[in-house]
């Protein structure tokens, strides 16, 4: 669990470890929303951590693609796209400089 984690975390860094950062990786169609409002929702988190960016990968063969498809209920890459603070392009040697 998140909170879980974050909290060892921070007990680490009251013992004296030190740490640039924290970066979160979710899995490939994962909800921003949810990770997100954990920084808000807990007072321990939301005392020793801030949110820096929010980082989405695009698959740029399939992100039109993914982006149109029709869904009952949300749409994750939009959800993720929408999101995002930084969107980094990944498999560019898969596409035209053109479809970019």
């Amino acid at each position: 669990d998140l909170v879980k984690t974050l909290h060892k975390i921070t007990k680490m860094m009251q013992e004296g470890r030190e740490f640039d950062g924290v970066i979160i990786e979710t899995t490939g169609m994962a909800d921003p929303a949810p990770v997100a409002q954990t920084f808000f929702a807990d007072d321990k988190v939301e005392a020793h951590y801030r949110i820096d960016a929010i980082i989405t990968v695009v698959d740029c063969k399939w992100i039109i693609q993914r982006l149109d498809e029709q869904k009952q209920g949300e749409n994750e890459a939009v959800e993720q796209v929408a999101f995002a603070d930084v969107i980094l392009l990944n498999k560019l040697d898969l596409v035209d400089r053109g479809h970019v």
